[in-house]
């Protein structure tokens, strides 16, 4: 049996673009709240953008999320295209980038301490 690498549902690997909400923003409605959503649980959404040129949904976006406890843990292991579901055929979205959660801020205490020493308590 042979492995295809470079196949559509072949995984993107490392090389994968990394994108913002800016750069592709999900609709307003219940798709925005569901990206947000699933970024906020430290989870990583895919991008896939409707590439056919004789399609009426051209430019499109699909989002798809991937993390810890979904079928697709790590943004390498995305496929290059969208797989097909029971109800939607998607060969046409193809992957345009993956959406990274955003690092949880970390606290300098020794920062944090020289600056409340240094500002004089009233």
């Amino acid at each position: 049996m042979t492995i295809e690498t470079k196949g559509p549902y072949s995984p993107v690997g490392p090389d994968f673009k990394r994108l913002t909400l800016a750069d592709a923003p999900p609709d307003a409605g219940e798709n925005e709240a569901r990206v947000k959503q699933f970024l906020a649980d430290g989870h990583f959404v895919a991008v896939y953008i409707n590439q056919d040129l004789g399609h009426p949904d051209l430019g499109l976006r699909k989002y798809w999320a991937g993390g810890n406890g979904f079928t697709v843990p790590t943004p390498e292991q995305m496929p290059r295209c969208l797989p097909d579901t029971p109800t939607t055929i998607n060969w046409r979205y193809w992957l345009e980038g993956v959406i990274l959660p955003e690092a949880p801020a970390v606290k300098d205490s020794t920062l944090d301490r020289m600056e409340a020493e240094a500002t004089p308590e009233q």
